[in-house]
């Protein structure tokens, strides 16, 4: 937005040139040569290198556009020898069954554990006491023990967040910190 702003506050090849250049870094982008932030990135180098003219005729227009258009294909293909191979291998679906592996442990993970925050940051609100805080499943790897315990389980895959008193076959104690 800010440099559509400049753009149309210069006035003159400036919108011209924020348009065609604009037209030629999507494309640019869509065809995956460049970054999403690289379209920004092209852009802003057009106007950079852009010639504050006012057109007089339609040939004018044309003939900034046509140049924009250039310069935009240049500054593409400058951002595009530093696109990232491994990242363009990933977009494209080419990566290893490891990685894939990993990447979903990772994004798995990461909603298992807020999740569980959730529990433990509620229980917190309401004033129930926690007694296990745990990422995975048993048999417990390592675990600290103490007021909150922090088992790190063999199995991923879940948690849980153990409440005082939330077990219905333990005996109620009744405690203002129990569930």
């Amino acid at each position: 937005m800010r440099l559509a702003r400049e753009a149309l506050h210069k006035g003159g090849a400036w919108p011209c040139a924020l348009n065609a250049a604009d037209e030629v870094a999507i494309a640019s982008f869509l065809d995956r040569r460049i970054p999403f932030t690289g379209i920004a990135q092209v852009i802003e180098r057009v106007l950079e290198r852009t010639q504050s003219v006012r057109f007089k005729k339609m040939e004018d227009v044309l003939a900034a556009d046509t140049e924009a258009r250039r310069m935009a294909r240049e500054e593409a293909e400058r951002i595009s020898i530093r696109w990232p191979r491994r990242l363009e291998i990933l977009l494209e679906g080419k990566n290893s069954p490891m990685s894939t592996l990993i990447g979903i442990i990772l994004v798995l993970g990461t909603m298992i554990l807020v999740h569980e925050i959730g529990h433990f940051i509620a229980a917190k609100l309401f004033g129930v006491r926690v007694e296990v805080f745990s990422v995975g499943f048993p048999p417990r790897l390592w675990g600290s023990p103490g007021r909150h315990r922090l088992p790190h389980q063999r199995d991923p895959s879940g948690g849980y967040v153990k409440m005082a008193g939330d077990n219905i076959s333990e005996e109620r104690s009744g405690a203002p910190t129990s569930f």
